[in-house]
């Protein structure tokens, strides 16, 4: 069929992009030695930066999976040889601000919308305001890192919250606002949004732009 042939072709010819590319930087390797430096000094970064980030988000979600469990959500005291530095800044942060963790790691979806992911936090602040909320390694929060949040926070209206076998948790009522934690901000900021009726609308726009494009 034609759309096999369609799929062959683009298959082939990713390979050879992807080879042409090779062949390219093995040029500039060879034509500037310190090119090649700096590029696997870029990549050398980049992979421990993502370990970083791997192992930080696991942290983080074991500590507040503790807290709903053994602490009905409310934040508790750790020993600070238990956890990284920056995973101790959110703790602290959450000792101050934080009444009780909602939820950790949902499984959430929209069959209307055809979207699916995975919420990192849900949480209560001690104004007794809703949020969902988003683990970064950057250092700073993005718009784009909100529409995240308006994105799963839409999801779990939806569906709520699920296990990763389908099985319903809790329902979700629309949050009061998002929170990204930026966790190589110095010193450690987390940034808020509260216009959230503008992110909700900007997520369905932006499912119909990912379609259309």
């Amino acid at each position: 069929p034609a759309q096999d042939i369609k799929a062959e072709y683009e298959a082939c010819k990713a390979i050879a992009d992807k080879i042409e590319r090779a062949k390219a930087s093995q040029e500039l390797d060879k034509k500037y030695p310190n090119y090649a430096i700096a590029r696997r000094a870029a990549n050398t970064s980049r992979d421990k930066s993502a370990k970083t980030g791997t192992a930080r988000h696991s942290s983080l979600e074991d500590y507040i999976r503790m807290c709903i469990v053994e602490n009905q959500g409310k934040p508790r005291g750790v020993l600070a040889s238990e956890y990284s530095s920056d995973v101790l800044n959110f703790i602290n942060w959450a000792f101050t601000n934080v009444d009780v963790f909602l939820f950790t790691e949902a499984n959430c979806y929209h069959e209307g919308l055809w979207v699916g992911g995975i919420a990192d936090l849900g949480l209560r602040l001690n104004n007794g305001k809703r949020f969902v909320c988003d683990h970064k390694s950057s250092k700073e929060a993005y718009p784009d890192q909100f529409l995240q949040c308006a994105i799963y926070d839409v999801l779990l209206s939806h569906s709520g919250g699920l296990d990763a076998d389908g099985n319903k948790l809790f329902d979700w009522e629309p949050a009061d606002g998002y929170i990204v934690f930026p966790f190589r901000s110095d010193p450690f900021t987390p940034e808020y949004r509260y216009n959230v009726e503008q992110f909700r609308k900007g997520v369905e726009a932006t499912v119909h732009l990912y379609k259309l494009f």
